[in-house]
Formats: C-alpha cells, structure tokens, sequence
C-alpha cells in the first residue's frame, strides 16, 4: 500500500508500506488513548496489536513480527525491560519505546543496556510522542535504506544486466513467448534489437588443437571472434547459448543472409587459421517477431544436423536444404502460461475462456485437420507436463483421457472436442487443488500431532514447530491458519487450557503443578490466561466444578 501524506525521510528513500507497531501497557485507558489520539496512518505506522502484560507481548510478537514495540515497565508477568530483552534477542533491529510513568535512574539505565531506542514518561503528551514516532520512522528509513541501498543495488543490476540479457534471449530461443512480453523485457533490460527481419545462427565448435587448460575459454573465444568480424556483414547479437555461440542478426535485406553466410565463413576460416579450431555453423530462416526466434533456432539447430551431408561446407543455411513454408507454426508466439495459471488457480471461468480463445486461435488458420491435431497435442504435452509435475493420484486416467482425446477421430466434431477439453481441464484444476489441500492438511495434522506432544514443554514455540517439519514460518503460520482458522499461538493456548480445565476437573494437584504440567513456567501468567478464556480463576473453576457436582449429587 502507499499513502499520500507521508514524507521522504533524511535518506531520501519512501519505503511503500507502513511500520508493525505493538502496544504494551496493564492499563486498558492508556493503550486506548495511544491507540485513539495518534494519527498512525498519517505517521507511517499501522497498530497491528496489543497486549496488557509482557508475558502476552512476548508470545503476540513471536506471530505478528512487530517493527516497533511501545511498552510500559511495570506489568505483571514479565516487566518491559524484560520484555525489551527477550525482544532485541529475537528481533534485533527492532525499535523498542519505553512508556513509564517512573523517572528513575535506574530503569533509564537498564534501558539503555537493552538498546531501547526512546523513552517517554507518563501522562503521555500526544505532541511529542507524535514527534517521538516521527524520529523513529526516520530512523527506520535510515536502516531501511542502508540494507537496501538502492544505489548500490542499482550498481549490481548494471552489473547484472549482461547475464540477464543472454538468460533473455536464451528464453527467446527455448521457449514460447508472447511476443508483448519479448519486446517489453527487451527494453526493460535495454536490450537493443534493431531492424524487423531477424534469423538465428548456431556456431558449434568441433574441436582443434587448444591447449586443454584452454578449453573453458572455447565458446567465449568464438564469441569473441564472430563478434569482431559479423558487423561487416549485419548488425549482430552474439551470446552463449547451450553448447554454441548464437547469434541473432539482423536481416532487413534480401541479400543479407548471403551476406550473413559470408560471414560466417570468414570466421570459419579465422578460427581454423588464428585458433586452430574447426567450426560448423547452422542459420534458420527468417522471422519477423521476437516470438518466432525458437523457431529460427531450432531450424539453425536442424541445419547442423545436416552438416555432414554437405561435406566441406563448414556453413549450412535450413533455406538451402528443407523446403520453405510460407506459413508460420499455427501456435508461433502461443503461450499456454494464462492456461497453466488459471488451472492452478482452479478459476473454471478463466479455464473456459483461454481453451476456447486457444482454439479460436487454431480455427482462425484454417489449416488442414493433420496440422490442427498437431497443434492440439502440444497443448495436451504442456499439460501432460503438469500432471506428472504435480504427481497427481488420477495421473493414469487423465493421461489416458489427454491421449484418447487427441485422436483424428474426436477432432472432427469441433465443438464436442472443445466441451471435452475445457472439462478435462477443469478436472485436472481440480486434481491440483486437491493435491495442494492433502499436503496442506497433511502439514496441519502432523503440527498438531507434534503440538499435542509437547505442549507440556514452556519452550514449545513457532519456531521449534517449524523446524520440526522443514518449513519457514511465514509459509508455515499462513497454512496453520487456514487449516485450523486461528494462529499458532492461540490453537497452543487451546490446547492447553483445554488440558489445564481437564486437570482441574479430574485430579486434585495443586494449581502451580498443572501450571507446569501444561507448559505454563509461572503459575500467575497461567492463572491469568486461563481466566481470559473461563472467566474465572483457576482455583473458582475448580470450585464451581466441585460445588455443582455436589449439588447434582
């Protein structure tokens, strides 16, 4: 999110979200008069949570990873400064506020020991604590902008440029792209293509004599050469590609490809004589969308391959072997992304629309039905592709379905064929989902099964649970919740409270020892939360208990 009114601090960096605030203080009037009379928004901070003791705070900020934390000293439980302690530990560039109505010099000290950054005495003045939150930001710009300094990410992103052009073009030559997505990538990464006309060259090299602790630097040789002698010819790209040098030329003229091939025998030639080093080269035919490279590729791929037919010839173009078609591949430039996407996403309604704007696309060529099913079963490759991918229970049956699908005999009814595909589709959408909720439920359930272990253990926290299954919290608190619809803490509070009533119900220990046998170390925080949820004390739920079975009795 972004907001209007927030001004840039000393870094001169606007960071576009606001700062986790968590207030602490026993007293609900002063939480509620922070909480009402500062303009939290408009200082760059959102309220995210609040607790009435340290002992609350501690467990709140294990979930909601606070960036600032506002605490009184004198709480019950665990005080704030043991509060700010356990805090810098976990978190420690986390901004830690004293508010206390005690000016003493005692406590300033030991703040200053746990790196508190502020502090404020009560009865609080809203001018100056707003003032307060002010500094603060600024000072969480400053720290902001230092680990993300942009100049110096700039400096490593013109640094980077170059591999990522050549990992750009290598996609162009792997993949189907669309051809927006390839021209608007193409000049986020300033990578200047001219002219409209464009064919791929593969050069491989065959071998010579280079030393072989040279060996490694082969490619970049040939990359070298070919980029000192193709410029005479054409305007070039060169790049490692696989195990070749590509190189994509420009070819705006009728006679540029002669020229092109020219070229390359040139450096067919230079290579032989300066480096002792046999090369063989393949040239595609020409395109006139980005798009269209992975074919150009795969025909200069393909012209390799025929290179031992045509003897000495070091140089083959496709256009002087196969035959030229003078129609593109139905699905040149066709990307099956949005497809993919919605049947992750199990949008039925985007299923629909991209399978019959697909096939749209297909009806629209006119071509003859041999050349329609080929272009059906890329699609039912792709999909293929994800059904094995996901290993999904059905893999069997809707890989049969796809193939039965694809058949010459199921393409002749158009419109029963495209009923069919959107619903096969579907059915694999739902399959994926299915498999994402298995795993996500499977996750939840051994969570509560470890949960269930070791709730008895104080030390039991997010952390340990995470660790225990091989997961980030992040990923972890956000599929715990959507299993179970509370977070970790709370389905822990649960559980333990639920044991801790059990207990009361069915034993005669004392108070302190179901404390300790729920995972509570201090007998008074156990007692409190258990009245938060009962209603009453530990020893009055007891009693109530006892009194009601006597007056049934």
């Amino acid at each position: 999110m972004v907001w209007q009114d927030r001004d840039k601090g000393e870094s001169g960096v606007q960071f576009p979200y606001r700062y986790r605030v968590m207030l602490v203080d026993d007293e609900e009037e002063v939480r509620e008069g922070v909480r009402e009379k500062v303009e939290w928004n408009r200082c760059g901070f959102e309220l995210v949570a609040e607790a009435s003791n340290g002992q609350e705070a501690w467990e709140t900020a294990k979930t909601v990873a606070p960036d600032v934390v506002i605490t009184d000293i004198r709480m019950p439980f665990m005080s704030g400064l043991e509060l700010c302690h356990n805090l810098r530990t976990m978190f420690p560039d986390i901004c830690l506020v004293i508010l206390t109505g005690y000016d003493d010099f005692d406590y300033a000290k030991r703040a200053i020991q746990e790196n508190v950054t502020e502090y404020i005495l009560k009865p609080v003045n809203f001018g100056e604590f707003t003032a307060l939150m002010g500094r603060i930001r600024e000072k969480l710009d400053q720290h902001l902008a230092k680990q993300y300094d942009l100049k110096r990410l700039r400096e490593q992103y013109e640094m980077s440029l170059p591999a990522m052009r050549e990992q750009l073009l290598a996609r162009l030559l792997d993949s189907s792209v669309q051809e927006e997505w390839a021209r608007e990538k193409a000049r986020e990464m300033r990578l200047t293509i001219i002219g409209e006309k464009w064919t791929i060259a593969l050069i491989r090299y065959n071998g010579g004599e280079v030393a072989s602790r040279e060996r490694e630097l082969l490619p970049h040789m040939v990359r070298q050469r070919a980029e000192k002698e193709l410029p005479r010819y054409c305007p070039v790209i060169c790049f490692l590609y696989q195990d070749y040098v590509a190189v994509l030329a420009t070819l705006d003229q009728q006679q540029d490809m002669l020229q092109l091939i020219n070229g390359m025998r040139q450096i067919c030639l230079s290579a032989q004589r300066f480096l002792q080093l046999e090369l063989a080269v393949g040239i595609g035919s020409t395109c006139t969308a980005l798009s269209q490279l992975r074919r150009s590729a795969m025909e200069a791929r393909n012209a390799l391959d025929y290179q031992t037919m045509v003897g000495e010839e070091p140089v083959v173009y496709i256009g002087d072997i196969e035959p030229q078609t003078t129609e593109a591949s139905a699905l040149e430039g066709y990307s099956f992304r949005e497809l993919l996407a919605a049947m992750r996403l199990e949008d039925n309604d985007q299923i629909e629309e991209t399978v019959r704007n697909f096939l749209s696309v297909l009806r629209a060529k006119k071509m003859p039905v041999s050349q329609y099913r080929l272009s059906v079963m890329e699609l039912a490759t792709e999909l293929l592709r994800v059904i094995k991918t996901y290993e999904l229970e059905d893999t069997d049956d809707l890989s049969q379905q796809l193939v039965e699908l694809t058949l010459l005999k199921n393409l002749h009814s158009p419109w029963v064929f495209e009923s069919r595909l959107i619903q096969l589709c579907q059915q694999i959408s739902r399959s994926i989902a299915q498999k994402r909720n298995n795993a996500t439920q499977l996750v939840a359930e051994e969570a509560k099964s470890y949960i269930q272990k070791h709730y008895s253990n104080p030390n039991l926290s997010l952390e340990s649970v995470c660790t225990h299954l091989h997961l980030s919290v992040s990923h972890f608190s956000t599929l715990f919740k959507q299993e179970t619809g509370c977070g970790f803490v709370n389905y822990l509070t649960q559980v333990r409270l639920t044991q801790a009533a059990w207990l009361l119900d069915n034993t005669d220990s004392a108070v302190g020892e179901i404390a300790q046998q729920v995972g509570y170390s201090e007998p008074a925080y156990f007692s409190y939360v258990f009245k938060k949820r009962y209603g009453v004390s530990p020893m009055k739920y007891r009693y109530m208990k006892e009194k009601s079975e006597d007056g049934e009795g």
